[in-house]
């Protein structure tokens, strides 16, 4: 148990994530439980783990904010759109309606009088 911290070190030089998803996940996870009993702390331990697991997802928080920032923004423009739409879709019925009632009108304009 004292090298507990070199093994994990060493393993952490010699092998990749897909090792460490694959096939010396066992090992990789028996030297982390060691690392624990040892005392090391369980924040740095968890973040070993993360980082050995999930190499990607590693975001800083100021990227995070950046991305949800971003979208609000969007969210807001696509609200925007759907307002923007939705006027155009009355103006559009208003000047079909409008079409429909002059052509009625040339309509009965153009009609013989009749007698």
């Amino acid at each position: 148990m004292p090298n507990c911290l070199a093994e994990l070190l060493k393993f952490l030089q010699t092998h990749n994530v897909y090792d460490v998803l694959g096939s010396s996940n066992s090992e990789f996870v028996e030297l982390l439980q060691d690392v624990c009993k040892c005392g090391f702390d369980k924040k740095w331990l968890d973040d070993v783990e993360k980082r050995a697991l999930f190499p990607g997802l590693q975001v800083s928080q100021q990227a995070l904010q950046k991305l949800l920032d971003s979208k609000h923004i969007l969210t807001q423009h696509v609200e925007d759109l759907k307002h923007q739409l939705a006027s155009s879709e009355a103006v559009l019925q208003n000047i079909t309606q409008q079409e429909a009632q002059i052509l009625q009108t040339r309509a009965a304009l153009s009609d013989p009088i009749g007698y």
